[in-house]
């Protein structure tokens, strides 16, 4: 499945593909991610229509999100049983592991990461830098819990 032709202009052709991106990483399925973010794009186009407003990337993610929420759920709950980078990432609460995978794996600047959070970009990274001081003690804990079986 691609971009179809009409209505897609080309900051809308990235949108669609920054945001198919990131929900393939999510679900693992690109067919389907791709089928989410144009369902989210048409609920945008209306909303924008009514309240003459702007779309966004972090606003077009968060309606893509929505639907693939159980699939996300499902993909996390596999490697949390493992005990590796994976498995501590996928044990913090969904909010902080999101907010990680956001700024990391997706490469969110700290402008759409507050706008997609709905927060001053100073509160997005307090929560940035908690998410990551929680995964960096469960880090630790891991590796000191290794070391000890080791011995």
């Amino acid at each position: 499945m691609s971009v179809p032709d009409s209505g897609f202009s080309g900051e809308h052709v990235e949108l669609f593909h920054r945001v198919s991106d990131v929900l393939t990483r999510r679900i693992g399925d690109g067919d389907y991610a791709q089928m989410l973010v144009l369902d989210a794009f048409n609920v945008a186009w209306r909303r924008a229509q009514e309240d003459d407003a702007e779309i966004t990337f972090s606003s077009l993610l968060a309606l893509a999100m929505g639907p693939a929420a159980v699939l996300m759920q499902d993909a996390d709950a596999r490697p949390a049983k493992h005990s590796t980078a994976a498995g501590v990432i996928a044990s913090l609460r969904p909010h902080d592991r999101e907010i990680l995978r956001m700024v990391y794996w997706d490469q969110l600047s700290m402008a759409e990461l507050s706008d997609f959070l709905g927060c001053t970009i100073g509160q997005a990274g307090r929560r940035l830098e908690r998410a990551y001081r929680k995964a960096e003690r469960r880090m630790l804990r891991l590796e000191h819990s290794s070391k000890r079986e080791d011995r």
